[in-house]
């Protein structure tokens, strides 16, 4: 039959469809119903299942909203334990500042690393001794430093001077840049920690101020390592000049700088001692009590 065939037959067979609906509507009706009644039993198993699974999911949510819960209660009450060891004799009788506290709580109770938990027990003792030591921002940084990150900085919080004004900073000479790689302490971890927001490098200029750049000073001055004083003095001829572009702790770093935990190099502090009168001229000398 081709296709003119078909064509005739168009009439035909619309006209035998039309007439026998009926019957092949009865023919295929318990067909119908037996599709329809599976569709409505795969729904309703469907229905049922999709139940099951979200009671499932309740059941895993619930345990483990419960167990965050728990665990969070136990880094709070650890960090707490910390810090109340960590508190001084006596504090300061303003109250912490309430959204502090709430911000504090949230930023450290899922940290189970116990010496991350030393460095916000810290943090804790230190604003409860003195309100206001510690910015919110200075919390959102430490919420992001990792294990790793923390040592970094304390490596490199061994090498840094704090200057009569409170700034915190490293000198930076040739030697000193070699000893520091030789540590492990190389530009690379350097420039992470700048990428951290605790330390800002060689980014002011020569106007700076005093120990931004020293040039021509004829007046000492002081400069703490380790906790030791140091009186520093530049010796040079009017027709002599000698820059020097730390590389300062920001303030976020300088915050932390004093429960850093770092501890002092003694051989690098007698490197850049040296180098310091090499490259630059300057003299420093311990302070001696009552001068």
């Amino acid at each position: 039959m081709g296709l003119n065939d078909l064509i005739g037959l168009k009439e035909p067979l619309t006209k035998m469809v039309e007439s026998i609906s009926n019957g092949i509507g009865v023919v295929y009706e318990p067909t119908r119903i037996r599709r329809k009644a599976k569709a409505e039993a795969d729904a309703m198993l469907i229905q049922a299942a999709a139940e099951v699974e979200v009671e499932e999911l309740k059941r895993r949510a619930a345990e483990w909203n419960s167990y965050t819960d728990l665990r969070r209660q136990r880094n709070r009450d650890q960090v707490v334990a910390q810090a109340i060891e960590e508190l001084p004799e006596s504090v300061n009788e303003k109250p912490v500042n309430e959204d502090w506290t709430v911000q504090f709580f949230n930023l450290s109770q899922d940290v189970g690393d116990a010496e991350m938990q030393s460095l916000w027990a810290r943090i804790l003792a230190g604003e409860v001794a003195q309100p206001g030591t510690y910015s919110l921002r200075t919390l959102q940084t430490v919420k992001v430093l990792s294990k790793a990150d923390a040592q970094l900085f304390t490596q490199y919080c061994s090498y840094v001077w704090r200057l009569s004004d409170e700034t915190v900073c490293r000198y930076p000479t040739r030697e000193t840049d070699k000893f520091l790689a030789d540590k492990g302490m190389n530009l690379a971890k350097r420039r992470h920690l700048q990428s951290l927001g605790l330390l800002s490098m060689n980014l002011l200029s020569s106007s700076g101020g005093s120990h931004t750049a020293i040039s021509s000073r004829a007046e000492p001055f002081e400069v703490i390592y380790a906790g030791r004083k140091y009186l520093v003095r530049q010796f040079l001829t009017p027709k002599e000049s000698a820059l020097l572009y730390p590389e300062f702790l920001t303030d976020i770093g300088t915050e932390l700088f004093p429960i850093s935990g770092a501890q002092p190099d003694e051989q690098y502090l007698e490197t850049l001692i040296k180098t310091l009168a090499d490259e630059a001229k300057l003299e420093v000398s311990p302070q001696r009590e009552g001068t």
